[in-house]
């Protein structure tokens, strides 16, 4: 769950590479693709997510939004707002950068740990 200022959004976040808006089609509506997620500390959210949240696209860049999870508990800055592509097979509406994934979760750096899934 994310929220702002009482406003709350619920769904599985994903956790992505600093290349993933390289390979991956999302038009970015607000903010900087290229270093959206280069704090871990940033989150990037959909046009969805923003209206929830902030009733307007233009609100949601920099404000701070809080995540409920049991790891990932804390405040949030909005670097980016994106529109989904349409041809995308996995839906989401919420990325996290990968290393903030490895910062909380250190184990999952070794290999006999099966905690991480690769789709080719």
């Amino acid at each position: 769950i994310i929220s702002f200022e009482g406003e709350n959004f619920c769904d599985t976040p994903q956790f992505v590479g600093e290349g993933f808006f390289n390979v991956f089609g999302c038009d970015f509506i607000s903010g900087a693709k290229e270093v959206a997620l280069s704090d871990n500390y940033n989150v990037v959210i959909s046009e969805k997510v923003a209206l929830a949240l902030f009733g307007n696209i233009d609100q949601a860049l920099d404000k701070t939004i809080t995540f409920k999870s049991e790891i990932f508990n804390g405040p949030y800055a909005v670097s980016g707002v994106f529109k989904p592509g349409d041809d995308a097979s996995s839906k989401f509406d919420i990325l996290f950068g990968y290393d903030h994934f490895i910062e909380k979760r250190p184990g999952l750096r070794k290999w006999y740990n099966g905690g991480v899934e690769a789709h080719p």
